[in-house]
């Protein structure tokens, strides 16, 4: 029996997929390595540049056996009845599961070209409605009422529900007390970018109360054999930068909890616990942390977070057939 029971996704890149002719040949790869190294699935993002996520899982869904999208939905962007038609559809064409990623938007920009102008607690309120509607029309063979503040249906039917064995697992993102408590009432996954152990505990885990619900964290490993090998290839990756560090600071006015706590945690140290490295999010380059060390230093500071409890994670930096084989050798090590 293994030491620890967790899921392992991966996390396609935010390409601009204008800037590259050859997005989906590297999405394809990405994911044709991520099976092969026994991955349950991956996260697909949303923004306004990206290949709309429920095209994209499609696409992978007809290139894999038994790999599982993880696809943002928020409500800026589709109705909830747009939600569960294409849920419906990629179950009913594949015969496959998919998960949901709940968010609300992060990025203020993109909501004040749509005029989405909620404040942050309102949104919160419309996401709740949003999954509400979604998990009704998706377990319904009835027609369904639903009198929100956002959404109001009458006699809403979509058809047969989605078979219980392919109902898709509600995610929701985010570090906020408002995400955590929706988490809670719900969704199966809680989801977040990490801060080292103590920070973790203190900030995320201690508001969860609900001991049915997942914990999962999105993070990045730079492994090598030596952790002098791993430091030198996470500083020519992610280079330090008077702009870098300047556009960390404006973070720490953004309404994203998480986004402020990663600046937080980035300007006040680089480095925390040895193998917890923020420079690749001061940089600029990423929006997560990321674990730098030897494979023995990573596996022993990732398997901290599975003794707490996580048992979904999410990793990002993996680009290339050889990191993933080099991330292999901290997911043998953890699980022996």
């Amino acid at each position: 029996m293994l030491k620890y029971q967790f899921e392992v996704f991966c996390n396609v890149s935010n390409i601009n997929y204008s800037q590259s002719s050859q997005y989906i040949n590297q999405v394809q790869q990405i994911i044709t390595t991520a099976e092969k190294y026994n991955y349950d699935g991956s996260l697909f993002h949303f923004n306004h540049l990206m290949v709309d996520p429920f095209i994209l899982a499609s696409n992978v869904l007809q290139h894999t056996n038994n790999f599982v999208p993880i696809i943002a939905a928020l409500p800026s962007y589709n109705s909830p009845v747009a939600t569960v038609k294409k849920v419906q559809s990629l179950t009913y064409i594949y015969g496959k599961k998919v998960n949901l990623n709940m968010i609300t938007g992060a990025a203020k920009h993109e909501l004040e070209q749509i005029s989405d102008l909620l404040e942050h607690p309102s949104r919160y309120q419309r996401l709740q409605e949003y999954i509400e509607v979604v998990k009704l029309l998706l377990e319904s063979d009835e027609p369904i009422d639903y009198k929100g503040t956002y959404y109001n249906y009458n006699k809403l039917h979509l058809g047969t529900p989605v078979p219980k064995h392919l109902m898709p697992d509600i995610y929701v993102a985010g570090s906020s007390d408002a995400a955590i408590q929706l988490a809670g009432k719900l969704a199966q996954v809680a989801m977040t970018h990490p801060g080292p152990i103590e920070h973790f505990k203190q900030n995320f885990l201690s508001k969860i109360n609900h001991p049915s619900l997942k914990v999962g964290i999105e993070i990045g490993i730079i492994t090598r054999k030596t952790s002098a090998e791993a430091w030198e290839v996470a500083r020519q990756l992610y280079p330090q930068s008077f702009l870098g560090m300047l556009h960390t600071k404006v973070k720490l006015n953004s309404e994203s909890t998480w986004l402020r706590q990663m600046a937080e945690l980035g300007l006040s140290s680089e480095t925390h616990d040895d193998v917890f490295w923020m420079g690749a999010f001061t940089s600029g380059g990423q929006n997560n942390p990321l674990l730098v060390g030897s494979y023995e230093d990573v596996a022993a500071y990732f398997e901290k977070y599975l003794q707490l409890g996580v048992n979904v994670i999410i990793l990002t930096e993996l680009r290339s057939a050889d990191e993933f084989e080099h991330v292999d050798q901290v997911m043998k090590l953890v699980r022996s």
